[in-house]
């Protein structure tokens, strides 16, 4: 292939390349963010795309189409000021080897420091066609079909600063490979879900400028060895670890983020993790702890994210926690914790997550919550809470707050007339409490962002408000129990996202509006145990999206409309008894 004649040396100055090959067939382009020209652009991405074909005998160009045959052009490697290359292919499909990748013409590319052949279904992994391009110290071979084990010559790329090899070796198990060790240069090493086993071989002792470790989601049975006092990065998530956090996790005092989630971790959550100042984030949770939160967890002044969800923790959330005015998501729930929600929350100023669902908390909500101004996501759900809600002092957090869960408690009350200032909410959730009154007609308000409201089995009375048919973006309507009384009301057919509706055991009179036959999006509509009353309105039969429909246990009568039968429900429940069905109804 020849390069005579081109109008300018881009092609000598590119820094950037991108090969993909999908299905065998892609193709050559060329881009530039800066003018029409591509002469002397820093920063330039090509796509090679190649096909079985003949190899076009064109200088490359701007806007110049070419192919190739599977393996990588050599003429690559006139890139001279090449610094990252990128090669993500279909390369089983091709039959196309990491040799073929890397021809040997790239040991010219002196340049060249980081290389990435993710994402290809590779088979092999040739550590020779690697070691021929010496410049490259960062390597991502991850998301391969590599067979076998890992090469037993890995232990030559010593130049490697970073290696990715996630994900790419499924067929097998195996343990780690002693070989890692002699890549003392290694800062970053990724090797999850490749089904590794065992514990860490010695030979890691002498990674001693390691910064970033992830072997998640293996069945790794030990924490790193003591030397790794660099490690900034920890992730022995979703191993096989049956043990305690070892006490010497306090030498790691420049870890910045630890998670050990869902690995059997077992004991108590130690106390050291105080002393660990530049901690930011760790992640316990999903395991079989016991004991109490540390209250010297508080020294951490660093941290910004605490997940202990899903242990088996009690004893009451330590006050000191409440004094982090750096926290950001705090994760207690699905343990045994006690006691009260201290008024102090309120100084978790940068908090933006509070989930403390499924416990054993008492008391109420305290109207501090009302401070934290940044909160994304309030969740008290499943506890022993009672009292009032503080609705003024909630809606103060109407700019954030997305998310809101108090089901499955003891609150009291009205539901607030504030929730119409609420407009960032998204999911609401007030279901199972003794809450009184009715909708607020302010609800109608949150029409923008409003995508579930749960009310179910509390003791709402009212009628329900006209002004839900403003709630358009609304996907779930759950108002089940036994207290709502009055009609459906006709608006409701504006509510034209609504997936699911569920009003069952109501005492709700009147008949169905023909209305809801402008539900569109509507794929389970329940309103068995009502007292409905009068005809199937057939306007059901043209909601081509419904799949279950529930219309036992009321004061319907007549027919079921012959446009409901030719719909593909998976269940049609009526009372057979008054209503007349000749479509396999559930009766």
């Amino acid at each position: 292939m020849s390069y005579e004649g081109s109008e300018c040396d881009w092609f000598s100055n590119a820094n950037t390349i991108v090969i993909t090959l999908e299905n065998g067939m892609t193709q050559l382009t060329t881009q530039n963010d800066q003018d029409s020209s591509v002469c002397n652009v820093e920063g330039r991405y090509i796509n090679f795309e190649v096909y079985d074909g003949e190899a076009a005998g064109t200088p490359f160009h701007e806007n110049f189409v070419t192919s190739f045959v599977g393996t990588m052009p050599p003429e690559v490697a006139l890139l001279t000021s090449l610094e990252n290359l990128g090669v993500h292919t279909n390369a089983s499909v091709l039959g196309v080897s990491m040799e073929d990748l890397l021809p040997a013409q790239f040991q010219d590319l002196t340049k060249l420091t980081s290389l990435d052949l993710s994402d290809n279904l590779l088979t092999d992994w040739d550590v020779e066609a690697i070691l021929n391009i010496p410049s490259v110290t960062v390597l991502d071979v991850s998301d391969n079909n590599f067979e076998g084990t890992f090469p037993s010559n890995l232990g030559l790329l010593t130049g490697l600063s970073q290696l990715d090899v996630s994900n790419s070796y499924k067929s097998s198990n195996q343990n780690i490979p002693s070989e890692f060790g002699l890549l003392t240069a290694l800062r970053r090493l990724a090797l999850s879900s490749n089904r590794l086993s065992g514990a860490f071989p010695n030979e890691f002792q002498m990674l001693l400028n390691l910064r970033v470790l992830d072997v998640s989601k293996n069945n790794i049975e030990s924490f790193p060895p003591t030397t790794l006092t660099n490690l900034e990065v920890l992730d022995l998530s979703s191993g096989r670890l049956d043990s305690t956090v070892p006490e010497y996790i306090s030498f790691f005092t420049a870890l910045r983020i630890l998670n050990v989630s869902k690995s059997g971790l077992v004991g108590t959550v130690p106390a050291d993790f105080g002393f660990l100042t530049n901690l930011e984030s760790v992640n316990l949770s999903q395991n079989e702890l016991t004991g109490t939160i540390p209250s010297l967890l508080g020294l951490a002044t660093s941290l910004e994210v605490i997940n202990l969800e899903s242990n088996m923790l009690g004893g009451s959330l330590p006050s000191e926690l409440l004094s982090m005015p750096g926290l950001q998501e705090l994760y207690v729930g699905s343990n045994s914790l006690i006691g009260t929600i201290d008024s102090a929350i309120g100084d978790l100023t940068s908090l933006r997550v509070l989930m403390l669902r499924n416990n054993v908390l008492t008391g109420s909500l305290p109207s501090q919550v009302g401070l934290l101004r940044e909160l994304l996501v309030l969740d008290v759900k499943s506890n022993t809470l009672a009292g009032n809600l503080p609705w003024s002092e909630i809606s103060s957090l109407a700019t954030n707050l997305t998310f809101l869960s108090v089901a499955s408690n003891d609150f009291s009350g009205t539901i607030g007339t504030e929730i119409g200032l609420m407009t960032a909410l998204s999911q609401l959730d007030l279901s199972r409490n003794t809450i009184s009154g009715g909708i607020p007609s302010e609800i109608g308000k949150l029409r923008q962002d409003l995508k579930e409201l749960v009310l179910d089995w509390n003791l709402l009375s009212n009628p329900l408000p006209s002004e839900l048919g403003l709630l358009t973006s609304l996907k779930v309507l759950s108002a089940r129990g036994y207290t709502i009384r009055g009609t459906i009301p006709r608006e409701i057919g504006d509510m034209q996202q609504l997936e699911e509706l569920w009003l069952s055991g109501n005492p709700i009179t009147g008949s169905i509006p023909t209305r809801v036959g402008l539900l569109s999006s509507l794929e389970l509509m329940s309103l068995d145990l009502t007292t409905i009353s009068g005809r199937i309105p057939s306007e059901i039969g043209t909601l081509s999206t419904l799949s279950f429909l529930y219309l036992n246990a009321t004061d319907l009568t007549g027919s079921v409309p012959e446009e409901i039968c030719s719909l593909e429900l998976q269940v049609l429940a009526v009372d057979c008894g008054s209503v007349e069905c000749d479509c396999g109804c559930d009766c």
